[in-house]
């Protein structure tokens, strides 16, 4: 008996079996159906087993749980539109700074522009009259 793969369910001989046309005919049927259909599914904006998932999901419903997934985008971009930048009253989103002479209150120092900050303050203090 053949081998069932965990993901979308396709029909892998085993070793010792000879592949069987019809079964490899149904496996191809299965995956372009499946991938002719996620073409609508928004997934540049999911992570790959996300996206996995969603093919699984929508073959094990008839393709019912595509109309589903085309409506995640919406709710992908509703996150996105609401992720704040970060000020010094507010968490949030920030850009870090490399550079250990700037006054920007958008931005974060890194550990690098920290440590040659706390260098540059020991260095001085060593000349330090």
């Amino acid at each position: 008996m053949a081998d069932i793969t965990p993901n979308i369910g396709l029909k892998k001989p085993l070793g010792n079996e000879s592949a069987d046309i019809v079964i490899v005919n149904e496996n191809m049927d299965k995956i372009d159906q499946s991938l002719g259909a996620m073409s609508t599914v928004p997934t540049i904006s999911k992570v790959v087993s996300g996206a996995i998932t969603e093919l699984k999901t929508a073959i094990d419903n008839g393709g019912a749980a595509l109309n589903t997934a085309v409506g995640l985008k919406a709710d992908i971009t509703y996150v996105n539109t609401r992720t704040q930048d970060a000020t010094t009253s507010a968490k949030g989103v920030v850009q870090l700074n490399n550079t250990t002479n700037s006054t920007s209150t958008t931005q974060a120092a890194t550990a690098a522009a920290v440590k040659a900050a706390y260098d540059a303050a020991i260095l001085a203090r060593t000349y330090a009259p």
